[in-house]
């Protein structure tokens, strides 16, 4: 009787992990889709600032480089690159979170 117990509780427990991989797999497309969308709009607005916004983005989250050298090639000092990280931030955490996200 315990060994069935068991069986079924490992059962439960190996649905649970497929849902929560689903839901992660969920989560990281509609993501990478807002990225892609925020990339579309910070080239098309027009705006300088907003395509730099996205190049520093992209630069320190998926390239991995450093403050000061993204300021330097960017030609900026450190307290624009904060403003800009803000900025960008804000459009995305309400492009990934809807109203929620908005503060």
């Amino acid at each position: 009787m315990l060994d069935s117990l068991e069986c079924y509780s490992s059962d439960i427990y190996i649905e649970s992990i497929k849902k929560s991989v689903t839901r992660t797999y969920i989560i990281l497309a509609h993501i990478d889709q807002m990225l892609k969308l925020y990339k579309i709009y910070c080239e098309t607005s027009g705006k300088v600032e907003d395509e730099r916004r996205y190049r520093i983005i992209q630069a320190v989250y998926f390239d991995g480089l450093k403050l000061a050298d993204l300021c330097e090639s960017e030609g900026i000092d450190e307290s624009t690159y904060y403003r800009d990280i803000r900025e960008a931030c804000s459009k995305l955490s309400a492009l990934i979170f809807g109203i929620d996200g908005i503060s």
